[in-house]
């Protein structure tokens, strides 16, 4: 008779690749029903300029721009995301135009009003309205 040392087996921890790969399958199953929605939302029209946006490729495709970038801890939520065309897309992140907001907010009408837009100009940012 001698003792039973399986008492004291430690589990061996699953994988921790495998949680990675879940959570980034997630993470991407999460981005695609949030774009999904932001079309419907946007109805494949650019927020900036209200050029209708559509086709193949990706200088006709619809751009999905965060307001609040995934670098700055910005979310996949209709609430920070918006639809823009290619040419807006550029100026946004090229410095000549802030967008900024909740792109889900309404006006009393229901229209999409919640993103501030402001474009440079020399003597400062101009606010040219809500979209």
């Amino acid at each position: 008779m001698g003792i039973d040392y399986s008492a004291f087996a430690i589990p061996k921890p699953a994988p921790r690749w495998k949680d990675k790969a879940k959570k980034l399958a997630d993470d991407k199953k999460a981005e695609r029903e949030c774009y999904a929605q932001v079309d419907r939302r946007d109805s494949h029209c650019c927020r900036v300029c209200r050029a209708r946006v559509g086709g193949v490729g990706m200088l006709q495709a619809v751009h999905h721009h965060h307001l609040v970038y995934r670098s700055r801890g910005g979310a996949h939520d209709t609430k920070n995301v918006v639809s823009l065309c290619v040419k807006c897309h550029s100026a946004v992140h090229n410095g000549e135009i802030r967008l900024s907001g909740d792109a889900d907010s309404r006006n009393h009408i229901g229209v999409l009003n919640g993103v501030k837009l402001e474009r440079g100009h020399e003597s400062g940012w101009k606010v040219e309205g809500w979209r």
